[in-house]
């Protein structure tokens, strides 16, 4: 038997496999192409559904792992608010302690959402005032912002920008947007912006998050929401997933926009009376 010799080649978006093998007697080589494209893209998702179930596996373990701290962590600041009660001059430590009780409880929830997946979940939702939900993210990472020497610009629309959803998840995706930036943004010299900006459509309300960072390394633009894919060296590249992952449960999306200078993400969430349109909860069920 004569050798065959394989090799496998793309051409544009199409995967060949290419075997040539010499026939007897010399009588000439023959070229076999085989279009193995659906297989890489099948070989693809299955690898993607591998990794949403490892992430969906570890963030359920991690989750139960850490609601027995946040707990405790609850027990010692109910203690230490009756203490600050009884001291005079304590109003200042007092909202402090009240700031960080808050956090507790909204990881509480967190974890929770986590344990439940899987579950039947319910699909009300409550109205979310997005212009909140930035400001609020901002005034907790302003000590980070302060610190990186980041210039913030807010280009919020007038009024309330409310939609409907899960306060806390949607809190969980301006926190991982904002926080990308900070990160990305501290490997920058000169100028370091940060611009947020919200604005309401006919049925969603958007939200663009842009930052003057290095921006995303070409390799990874076509796979950056996937799980454990990350621009970052001691990142852990499930942020992103989650919060796409968040935006489409809501019945919106979140996107990667072509950018001259640094990253521009852009997600979307629809406004309340759509949001209680489309999940309606049904009489009959």
């Amino acid at each position: 038997d004569k050798p065959v010799h394989q090799l496998r080649v793309s051409l544009g978006r199409r995967v060949f496999d290419v075997r040539m093998q010499m026939l007897h007697a010399d009588a000439g080589r023959l070229l076999m192409f085989e279009d193995v494209s659906h297989l890489i893209i099948a070989e693809e998702k299955l690898e993607h559904a591998r990794k949403l179930v490892l992430a969906g596996n570890m963030s359920a373990q991690v989750a139960h792992e850490v609601r027995n701290p946040l707990n405790s962590m609850r027990l010692q600041l109910e203690m230490l608010q009756e203490d600050l009660a009884a001291i005079a001059d304590a109003s200042g430590c007092g909202q402090r302690v009240s700031a960080i009780a808050d956090q507790v409880d909204r990881l509480e929830r967190i974890t929770r959402r986590y344990l439940d997946v899987g579950r039947t979940q319910s699909k009300r939702r409550e109205p979310v005032d997005l212009n909140a939900v930035v400001e609020k993210s901002v005034q907790f990472l302003s000590r980070e912002l302060q610190a990186a020497q980041i210039v913030v610009e807010l280009r919020l629309a007038d009024g309330e920008c409310e939609v409907g959803g899960d306060s806390d998840a949607v809190s969980q995706v301006l926190f991982n947007l904002v926080r990308n930036a900070i990160e990305a943004l501290r490997e920058r010299s000169g100028v370091r912006r940060l611009v947020v900006t919200t604005w309401r459509e006919a049925e969603v309300v958007r939200c663009r998050i842009s930052d003057s960072g290095p921006g995303i390394a070409p390799e990874l633009v076509g796979r950056i929401f996937e799980p454990f894919v990350t621009n970052k060296v001691a990142g852990h590249g499930l942020g992103l997933s989650v919060s796409r992952q968040i935006c489409i449960e809501h019945g919106g999306e979140m996107k990667l926009l072509p950018s001259a200078d640094g990253a521009t993400f852009e997600f979307s969430i629809p406004r309340m009376e759509v949001a209680q349109r489309d999940y309606a909860p049904n009489p009959d069920c």
